[in-house]
């Protein structure tokens, strides 16, 4: 059996939605089993008629029956067209974040994403999201609970011990530079923090023509710590082990995750944590060693990071790894899953 499996093209390779399509794609194909990638363009989930007309010709030319997973952010925006193919073509949905939860769209572009969402939803065989949260917001949009499967991400990489400060210096946010992830609420944060020892590590992709990033680059010259805080830019994700290695704490500030893969990733690596409490994050990160403020409230993040800077409640978070018995299943065993839903919904619906 053959299975298509389409995206958009210039997805930031550090972005957990890619880093999870790539590694379910070679998990799949490490079973013999051939996964043809389809890039119809660059502008979703905003495309062009020539784009959606690109998709169109992909689901003309495939073989009746054949399995195509589509990206969550090509679903929501075609649901005519699964719609009109849909007894050829069994699509499955791959959805990272519904497109009616982005934190970047405005309230009425939620509203009318959430209503093509839910036609592409229905018209789907099955849908794989990434999260218990993520299936209770579709079961939310009135879908049938028994086409949502939950395929959490994998860990290849997991440390046993490390050794940790008595105060954490080495500060890590890994995300691409955006306002939705929220890394301005940590650079102001960090103000009020100067007289503290501390570097800070942005490991993530940017645009120097993006006004957000101009603005958070301002924001550290005018403060003085450009010393103090690193931009490392795009890199490919198997090199952002060697900064979770050296870090002594992971922030996250994203205004909204469905799943983060950026938490599990840290707690695999026994790293402490600060992170807005935003969708699934608490469902991610255990309370014993994560710390979690309410998106957007600056104050409540300097305090936790002070709470961290000056007494011992870097050290409870650190041993609160002792008391937590971690599993992670590798991204292999992730694929495994994946096209174990594949064959199960396939022959259910061939009989």
């Amino acid at each position: 059996m053959k299975f298509y499996w389409m995206q958009p093209g210039e997805i930031d390779s550090i972005s957990g939605g890619y880093i999870y399509n790539k590694n379910i794609i070679e998990g799949i194909g490490a079973q013999l089993i051939d996964v043809e990638l389809f890039v119809p363009e660059t502008d979703f989930p905003f495309p062009s008629k020539k784009s959606i007309e690109k998709c169109r010709e992909l689901f003309q030319n495939v073989e009746q029956f054949s399995i195509v997973i589509v990206d969550s952010l090509i679903l929501g925006t075609i649901p005519d067209l699964i719609e009109e193919f849909s007894a050829k073509l069994t699509f499955a949905g791959m959805i990272h974040l519904p497109l009616s939860l982005n934190p970047s769209f405005s309230e009425d572009q939620k509203i009318y994403s959430n209503a093509l969402e839910i036609k592409s939803f229905k018209h789907s065989k099955m849908l794989v999201v990434t999260s218990e949260y993520t299936k209770s917001e579709i079961l939310n949009m009135g879908i049938d609970g028994d086409k949502i499967h939950v395929v959490t991400p994998g860990i290849n990489t997991v440390i046993n011990q490390r050794s940790y400060p008595e105060k954490p210096k080495n500060l890590l946010c890994v995300s691409r530079i955006s306002k939705s992830k929220g890394q301005m609420d940590l650079i102001m944060a960090l103000e009020n923090l100067q007289n503290f020892e501390w570097n800070l590590t942005l490991c993530g992709g940017f645009d120097e023509k993006d006004e957000y990033f101009k603005k958070i680059r301002k924001r550290i010259s005018d403060s003085k710590m450009e010393d103090r805080i690193t931009f490392t830019g795009e890199i490919p994700r198997p090199e952002i082990e060697k900064y979770y290695k050296k870090s002594d704490l992971l922030i996250l500030t994203s205004y909204f995750e469905t799943y983060s893969m950026v938490l599990q990733e840290a707690m695999a690596f026994k790293i402490p944590i600060i992170a807005a409490n935003s969708g699934a994050v608490t469902q991610t990160a255990d309370s014993k060693i994560a710390k979690f403020y309410e998106p957007g409230e600056i104050g409540q993040l300097e305090k936790q990071l002070r709470a961290l800077l000056v007494n011992n409640e870097y050290n409870k978070l650190a041993n609160g790894y002792n008391e937590l018995d971690l599993k992670f299943l590798t991204w292999r065993k992730k694929a495994e899953q994946f096209l174990k839903i594949l064959y199960i919904n396939k022959c259910a619906e061939s009989n």
